[in-house]
């Protein structure tokens, strides 16, 4: 029998996010980086989401009143 060279962790939640740090390594390529670069990498996108999360629950609410404010005025007069 041929060994593995990446087994699946035991546990479900752990088996989960190996499946998706593995789908997405390979889907952006970090398994070909260094893990230097495989880091940046990650800490660049973790706080391109983390600034994109805090606008949303930031900015969003005064969006969608204002939003909902014009559309009430267009729609109804």
């Amino acid at each position: 029998e041929k060994k593995k060279r990446y087994r699946q962790p035991d546990g479900a939640i752990a088996a989960y996010m190996w499946r998706t740090y593995m789908w997405l390594g390979t889907t952006i390529g970090l398994t070909v980086m260094e893990p230097w670069e495989e880091a940046l990498v990650l800490v660049t996108l973790a706080t391109i989401f983390a600034l994109m999360a805090i606008g949303l629950v930031r900015f969003f609410p005064q969006f969608l009143v204002t939003a909902l404010s014009r559309a009430r005025y267009y729609l109804l007069g």
